[in-house]
């Protein structure tokens, strides 16, 4: 999608709860005040109890990880020095609408989970890293789609990755038609029967794994 120049005050409205909804509620006191502290200098206590458990999760995620530019942004800075026109799969407001979709319990619950495992969650994303980089195609599917993930949580992988690898397919093949196309995804959507990969085949493409080197 593209994030260059998301209204501030559309999106905040876009990501908050409902009047009567309230993250400390739903967290518990204890687990809400240990949110604010994880989030010290990101977000006031006022913000933190007034939006998303999802976009909670993504931001305490971040606070843990090395500071890195996002895939997005960089290939849009990349395409715009080269001259290269960019085009986009989804508007920021789809994103935003099917993640709220997935329901404030599961996002309470991956929220908890990571501020409970922090460490856990850090090591999880440095194997995601190590597996990706090596080109594991194997090891990033048994971290993407562990059967236990699969069974707790169907709506996010039924909405957040297949559908969406479908819904994209309509508009990849006019786009692949013309040739010297690039398109980037997110790794989740290029594995299984039903990732990106396989439709391409399906649909009459070539598709072969490429090396870093290659």
């Amino acid at each position: 999608a593209d994030m260059r120049s998301v209204p501030r005050t559309e999106f905040i409205r876009s990501i908050s709860l409902g009047e009567d909804e309230s993250v400390q509620s739903l967290l518990g006191s204890e687990d809400f005040l240990s949110l604010v502290e994880a989030l010290e200098g990101e977000l006031t206590a006022n913000e933190i109890d007034g939006l998303q458990p999802w976009y909670l999760e993504g931001a305490l995620t971040r606070t843990l990880l090395p500071e890195l530019v996002p895939m997005d942004v960089t290939i849009t800075e990349n395409a715009a020095l080269s001259g290269t026109s960019v085009d986009f799969l989804e508007t920021w407001q789809r994103q935003v609408s099917m993640l709220n979709a997935l329901g404030l319990d599961d996002g309470i619950a991956r929220l908890r989970a990571t501020l409970h495992d922090q460490e856990g969650t850090v090591d999880a994303h440095l194997r995601w890293t190590e597996a990706y980089q090596q080109g594991d195609v194997e090891a990033l599917t048994e971290l993407a789609f562990a059967p236990e993930d699969m069974e707790l949580r169907p709506q996010f992988f039924e909405e957040i990755v297949f559908r969406r690898n479908e819904i994209w397919m309509s508009l990849l093949e006019p786009i692949l038609s013309e040739g010297e196309a690039f398109v980037a995804v997110g790794f989740m959507h290029m594995l299984l029967p039903r990732g990106l990969v396989s439709l391409l085949r399906e649909a009459g493409y070539d598709v072969e794994l490429v090396g870093r080197d290659d």
